[in-house]
């Protein structure tokens, strides 16, 4: 019994009993075997290992075939019975029906080994090998770049030089040596094993297996079928025109497509990403994850776990999972979609499409064509724009951001809407909406009287503007011409004209402002209103301010509770002006 390790061993056998000789390898496979050869002495050379050599004295003395071992095992359960070795010139070797090792030495031979499991060791570009269909499992070991011929089932690569194998229409089983070898296992399902180089493996079939150990070489497996890097294995290249996926491992990959439509997952390592023609989909799931993309390469969707800003040439962004990431697009028109957390989705300058999911969502606008899509019951959302933007539908809040003069406004939802530094038109449109202009001469519109009133949290007297669309209220204030006609300031006890289309009311109210003390602070018209007259009252209590909408219920001057609808309220306002009126 020897192994890997033993070193250089004799073994002299001479046998007269008949009985069955055995030599036997406890930790050596078959493909591990990297030479056999005739000594001069007649002696049967295995070479294995790192320098091991094991040799069977008179092996080949056939005048006295006593001298001859009947078997030699290997582990895995291959066994060899007859071997047979040429000389260094043109040979013709030809094997028995049992499993024989074949070596025609130097010359370009001719081997044939018959049913058996046999052994072929090829080092000349003009050996051949036959086989006959069915007749055993058979392994060819070769120094030199070879392709396996018809019904030959294995491949072993011997030496250190860089050299490749290629198989056959066959399940093959092909194995690199130390080298960086090219290992193509044919349209079989094929099994294909590296070493220590920077191997290349062709896959082409999905029953094809790689098999690479740690710290052998960096790897690239080309792909013609989807394909999934097992463990050690560092790159894929998708090949064909096929529509085909490419799926990395833990280490850090690069996966590369095709020039067809590729969804590429380069796993859990920091993984390098590059697209081809087709319209890609990159799985992106760690921070040091790249995604590379060429102009006019197809419409690319980033699918990613965590926050992520698109590169150039990649028009799409899906937030996947739960966790409350952010999403960013670039100078193209993008379309970025949240996930079920609160994301931050910002599309970058170009016109964009922001979609977001169950979150509390912020959405960052920049250019006027931009769109933001919400759903009903998707979380509290926020809009913050740089340019004027309109809310559009189950968006609640909206920011605007810079120092340029824009204007916001809001939809049908209760709004809050924040001005910037500069001077703001802030609309809240339906809804009771809460308005904050911020620095700047600001203008509030109150345009609607659905959904409830309105709260402006920091109207200055003399800076800001309160604009009453009464068109647009579908109750037309006065004559509804647009002009505040015969506004009047009063401090209280009425007499005021009933054709002040404003009246502005000086004399605090006690308490809080409701329509029940507004009316009252407002008293009667020196004459009587028409019924559905429409006009506005502006009442304040030496705190906050409130404006509200009159319409006559009858025929007389008395302006009472139930004929007042409040607009909007202004918070920390302790009086208006008449000038801080205006109609539109």
């Amino acid at each position: 019994m020897f192994g890997i390790g033993d070193g250089q061993d004799e073994v002299y056998n001479y046998d007269t009993d008949n009985s069955t000789d055995t030599v036997q390898f406890t930790n050596l496979a078959l493909s591990g075997l990297t030479a056999l050869f005739e000594d001069g002495n007649y002696g049967l050379v295995f070479q294995y290992g790192s320098g091991d050599q094991v040799t069977i004295d008179n092996y080949f003395y056939f005048s006295d075939i006593n001298w001859q071992v009947n078997q030699v095992q290997f582990t895995g359960g291959d066994t060899l019975t007859n071997f047979i070795v040429g000389t260094t010139g043109k040979d013709i070797l030809v094997g028995t029906a049992g499993n024989d090792a074949l070596n025609g030495l130097a010359g370009a031979d001719t081997m044939s080994g018959g049913t058996g499991n046999d052994l072929y060791f090829v080092d000349n570009v003009g050996d051949i090998v036959n086989e006959n269909p069915a007749a055993g499992i058979d392994t060819v070991q070769s120094s030199i770049s070879y392709q396996l011929t018809a019904n030959v089932e294995n491949l072993t690569l011997l030496g250190s030089a860089a050299i490749n194998g290629t198989g056959n229409n066959l399940a093959n089983t092909l194995i690199g040596n130390s080298a960086a070898n090219v290992l193509d296992g044919g349209t079989g399902a094929d099994s294909l094993k590296g070493g220590l180089g920077n191997d290349s493996y062709i896959v082409d079939n999905i029953g094809d297996t790689v098999i690479e150990n740690t710290n052998a070489g960096v790897d690239t497996v080309q792909s013609s079928v989807t394909y999934t890097l097992a463990a050690n294995v560092e790159n894929l290249t998708l090949t064909g025109t096929a529509a085909i996926n490419g799926i990395g491992n833990s280490l850090a990959n690069t996966v590369i497509g095709n020039i067809a439509n590729n969804t590429l997952n380069g796993g859990k390592g920091a993984d390098s990403l590059i697209g081809g023609l087709g319209d890609d989909i990159y799985i992106v799931d760690n921070i040091g994850d790249t995604v590379t993309e060429n102009i006019g390469e197809g419409t690319d969707t980033v699918q990613s776990a965590i926050s992520w800003t698109l590169g150039a040439n990649l028009e799409n962004l899906t937030l996947t999972g739960i966790a409350a990431i952010n999403g960013t697009g670039n100078s193209l028109a993008n379309t970025l979609i949240g996930n079920a957390g609160a994301n931050i989705l910002n599309g970058g300058s170009g016109v964009d499409n922001l979609k977001g999911g169950l979150g509390n969502d912020i959405y960052v606008v920049d250019n006027i064509d931009d769109k933001v899509y919400e759903t009903v019951d998707a979380g509290i959302d926020k809009v913050q724009s740089s340019v004027s933007y309109a809310l559009t539908a189950n968006v609640e809040n909206l920011t605007l951001t810079g120092s340029k003069a824009i204007n916001g406004t809001g939809n049908l939802f209760a709004n809050v809407l924040l001005g910037n530094t500069a001077n703001n038109v802030l609309n809240g449109g339906g809804g009771a909406d809460t308005l904050t202009g911020g620095a700047g001469s600001d203008t509030f519109v109150f345009g609607t009287v659905t959904g409830g009133s309105d709260k402006v949290l920091d109207f200055v007297s003399g800076t800001d503007k309160l604009q009453v669309l009464d068109a647009a209220l579908g109750l037309s204030i006065g004559n509804g011409d647009h002009n505040i006609d015969n506004a009047a300031l009063i401090n209280g006890l009425g007499g005021f004209s009933a054709l002040s289309e404003l009246v502005v009311v000086t004399s605090n109210i006690i308490g809080a402002i409701t329509t029940a003390t507004a009316a009252t602070d407002i008293g009667s018209a020196a004459s009587s209103y028409a019924l559905g007259d429409t006009r506005l009252f502006a009442v304040d209590n030496g705190v906050d301010s409130a404006l509200y909408l009159f319409k006559s219920a009858g025929a007389d001057a008395v302006v009472s509770a139930g004929e007042l609808t409040l607009l909007g309220t202004l918070q920390g306002t302790a009086q208006t002006a008449l000038a801080d009126y205006g109609f539109a």
